[in-house]
């Protein structure tokens, strides 16, 4: 399957967080080119791929890849990991919380995925920690967490 403009093909090379030689020859030939780089930031966030597109473009050859464009992923890969580790340590104060009080939860998505499929929690972009608790344990967790500081 092929993208329909070198961007969205960059965007579909760096969606992964693996690195391997032939997608770095990929990427080298796609960024040779030649890239619209406003778009190509503008639909990276729209995707939330900036930690992976700089990921990527960190290990290209510095003249293939602007100096500004690079600071820029740069920045926000580095935001979005001190975001991440912040509420990776939320998430540990909460689970800690739930189960002090004897109420089992499970997280899931952002920071899970960002763990498990990643490996590496700087690699996904994630605003919120999403937690299941049994369906009869909702009110109690409801209600600790509104008066608790965690």
């Amino acid at each position: 399957m092929t993208a329909c403009n070198p961007e969205a093909e960059l965007l579909i090379r760096c969606a992964r967080a693996r690195k391997n030689s032939e997608t770095t020859a990929q990427i080298g030939a796609l960024l040779r080119g030649g890239m619209e780089w406003e778009y190509l930031l503008r639909i990276a966030a729209e995707h939330s791929m900036m930690p992976l597109l700089f990921w990527h473009l960190a290990d290209a050859p510095p003249e293939l890849v602007p100096a500004s464009v690079l600071a820029r992923l740069r920045e926000r890969f580095h935001r979005n990991a001190q975001r991440n580790l912040f509420l990776a340590a939320k998430l540990i104060k909460l689970l800690n919380l739930l189960k002090a009080h004897e109420l089992p939860a499970i997280p899931y998505k952002g920071l899970v995925l960002a763990a498990s499929s990643y490996g590496n929690l700087a690699l996904r972009e994630f605003v919120d920690l999403d937690l299941f608790v049994h369906k009869r344990d909702v009110p109690r967790a409801k209600e600790l967490l509104s008066v608790t500081r965690y």
